[in-house]
């Protein structure tokens, strides 16, 4: 039986996945408890990955932990033999983003903003389908088995995208769940961890169809659409109990 795994993440200069990843794969025993975790993290920039190995071995002290943390520019070399692959890419985001939502609000199609839905969406799927494609055939060759885990918008498109045109397996994660929960507690003036939630939909086209507080089985959605009811948008106690 195999007793090592080995995570490559792509895009390891994301400051928003590639910290909160490393530090879940650091707190699971299942992984931590192997001979061998390799972590590798792959990045286009020289200077992205400094800043991100510094955290892993950092988080990694922290936690008395042990894994392989190596960095790499090259993908082929980084992808060789993973079990897992976890994508976290973009190109010239913020530059392109905002143009995602501009050119067709010029032209009258009116969009909360361009990452997943619309025109919007689609332009950035095509930007960023082709390098994920990539990644998705150097792991046809370097690592057949593993499991792209993609963090990549535009999610559902690219995973479309990925299935139809690979042979890789690929599943789409986000943390827009757990964004979603912070806000109701915002709203709800409550703590997070007493509000349960179940959710569905697509990634950003996603709701709560049931939310309850975990103390008291109580249905949580009458409180919340009265608090959404009140005229300055800002609920009853939230400043007090969750200053900004």
């Amino acid at each position: 039986m195999k007793n090592s795994v080995k995570f490559t993440i792509i895009g390891a200069g994301s400051v928003s996945f590639c910290p909160a990843t490393v530090t879940d794969i650091l707190l699971s025993e299942r992984f931590t408890g192997l001979d061998k975790l390799e972590i590798v993290l792959m990045d286009i920039r020289d200077e992205a990955l400094e800043a991100a190995k510094a955290f892993c071995e950092s988080m990694a002290a922290k936690l008395d932990k042990h894994p392989l943390i190596r960095t790499s520019t090259n993908l082929a070399e980084a992808l060789y033999g993973a079990d897992f692959v976890i994508s976290a890419v973009e190109v010239d985001r913020y530059r392109y983003w905002s143009q995602d939502f501009h050119i067709p609000r010029r032209y009258g199609f009116r969009q909360i903003y361009g990452e997943n839905g619309g025109p919007g969406g689609m332009f950035h799927t095509f930007r960023n389908l082709l390098p994920m494609l990539k990644i998705a055939k150097e792991m046809e060759k370097g690592c057949p088995d593993a499991w792209l885990l993609n963090y990549t918008n535009p999610e559902a498109k690219l995973i479309e995208g990925i299935s139809r045109l690979s042979k890789t397996k690929a599943v789409g994660l986000c943390h827009g769940e757990r964004v979603g929960i912070g806000q109701l507690a915002m709203f709800l003036c409550m703590p997070e961890e007493r509000i349960g939630a179940s959710a569905v939909g697509l990634n950003h086209f996603g709701w709560f169809t049931k939310i309850w507080d975990k103390e008291t089985g109580q249905d949580l959605y009458p409180k919340l659409r009265e608090q959404e009811k009140k005229p300055t948008g800002t609920p009853t106690g939230m400043k007090s109990l969750y200053p900004v």
